[in-house]
């Protein structure tokens, strides 16, 4: 897969390095044995009615907390996102099995009443090797509660 891009479930992904691949149903991964391995999951869920992007994105993040243990995030930044009516960036650094720090990058978008996030994850010391990759990814998404390829009724 050179450059071209794809869909998963209403998230488009316009511009995917040569090197990265699909994995599974809702992800894309760096498989390059000589680039650090990393990787971008996306997944969706309908947003109470009346909740806020950045309470969502609040609620999700004491989850994380509960479930990973400390977890050090930084500010909550607005980041455009295509065809999103609004959208949240949120970048994490937490411990992994092997006392590594682990960053992640989570995009979360609302369109309508859905709401999406697509996190990218690599090591923090890797971070560098792949950043450019990252944020070519993070330019070309796209999310719409209108699946891509269709059209709104």
């Amino acid at each position: 897969m050179s450059n071209g891009g794809f869909d998963i479930g209403h998230w488009s992904i316009a511009a995917v390095p040569g090197n990265w691949e699909p994995v599974g149903g809702n992800a894309i991964c760096q498989l390059s044995e000589s680039l650090p391995q990393c990787s971008l999951v996306v997944l969706e869920e309908p947003i109470e009615d009346g909740l806020l992007l950045e309470q969502y994105v609040k609620k999700q993040l004491e989850l994380m907390k509960e479930e990973l243990g400390q977890v050090d995030a930084e500010a909550q930044q607005a980041v455009a996102v295509r065809n999103a009516d609004e959208a949240i960036r949120l970048v994490l650094h937490r411990t992994g099995d092997d006392d590594e720090i682990i960053f992640q990058c989570q995009i979360y978008a609302r369109s309508g009443k859905l709401v999406g996030v697509a996190t990218l994850t690599v090591l923090q010391d890797q971070l560098p090797l792949v950043r450019q990759d990252l944020e070519r990814i993070v330019g070309g998404l796209s999310f719409s509660a209108v699946s891509p390829g269709s059209t709104a009724q």
